[in-house]
């Protein structure tokens, strides 16, 4: 194996993500040198405030800025925008506006409309592009989720989006439909469809294709998901075969586990406890945790 890149990583004392590193391998001087960043402030309270990209200089020695994002929040601490900026070319530490995205919220707290606008530097105004509109199930389950784009002062149906969900808020199916302007309608386009075993985890997604010819729905790709002792073993990946109408072996995916950490239990550990918390974003981490059931997808 010869080294390609090195992804480095770094926490604050309180977890939040401060910045992720990507380093190249100089194979002739078996060295690693810089070349990407990402850098996350946050808020008092620890909420996302900037994240800032960086593109490194070799030329110059030094970090050249490439874009940020700015996050505002409302009184309750809820998102309400986003604002993406791109450096001045000429002039040090000055940023000009990119794109914006606008939340809006219901009574609940959900978010159900999501406005993304561009910068009219002729204007210094925002400009409409595409909205998101969701609606959701008593459950608080997004039930429907519609993008729309903005022409000529309107706003146009672009993809639609169907949900439903089992009595354990279990996602069970996802339509995807596209807008038919001529005649004012939505047309199916592709279907997916999720089982889940007694213990609440997934095992089969199956993804299906709309034949506008014979009206109906065609299978096209599977996945199974195979478990030993209440972890993921592997995920077998299926095809169809349409002429012989029979599923088609196409790949697999194998799952290693480390062993569950035993340090010295303190007070905010347990020595029994095996799950594994991967931070992937500032606000999103994956947990693995064998002994429970699979959580609800929204």
């Amino acid at each position: 194996w010869n080294y390609a890149y090195l992804q480095q990583v770094a926490y604050s004392k309180d977890g939040n993500l401060q910045s992720v590193t990507l380093n190249a391998c100089n194979p002739d001087e078996n060295t690693w040198f810089a070349i990407y960043k990402d850098t996350y402030i946050y808020t008092p309270n620890g909420s996302l405030e900037t994240a800032s990209s960086q593109m490194w200089n070799i030329a110059n020695d030094n970090w050249n800025n490439t874009e940020r994002k700015l996050y505002n929040y409302n009184a309750k601490g809820y998102l309400t925008t986003v604002v993406t900026q791109t450096p001045d070319a000429n002039i040090p530490n000055f940023w000009h506006n990119k794109l914006q995205n606008v939340y809006n919220y219901d009574k609940n707290g959900n978010e159900w409309l999501i406005t993304e606008q561009t910068w009219n530097n002729d204007h210094n105004t925002w400009n409409n592009d595409q909205r998101n509109v969701l609606d959701y199930t008593p459950q608080q389950d997004v039930e429907t989720a519609i993008v729309q784009n903005w022409d000529n002062a309107n706003w146009d149906n672009l993809i639609r989006q169907l949900k439903s969900y089992d009595n354990e808020g279990n996602l069970l199916s996802v339509a995807q439909q596209t807008w038919n302007p001529n005649y004012q309608m939505w047309e199916s386009l592709t279907l997916e469809k999720h089982e889940f075993d007694t213990n609440g985890r997934a095992s089969q997604t199956t993804q299906l294709l709309w034949n506008n010819d014979n009206q109906s729905w065609t299978n096209a790709n599977q996945q199974t998901y195979i478990y030993d002792d209440n972890r993921l073993k592997a995920i077998i990946n299926q095809y169809w075969n349409e002429i012989d109408r029979i599923w088609e072996n196409d790949s697999k995916s194998i799952f290693t586990y480390l062993l569950p950490f035993t340090a010295t239990p303190t007070s905010n550990t347990s020595s029994s406890s095996n799950e594994i918390i991967i931070r992937s974003t500032p606000n999103q981490t994956l947990s693995i945790a064998p002994t429970k059931s699979a959580k609800k997808q929204k």
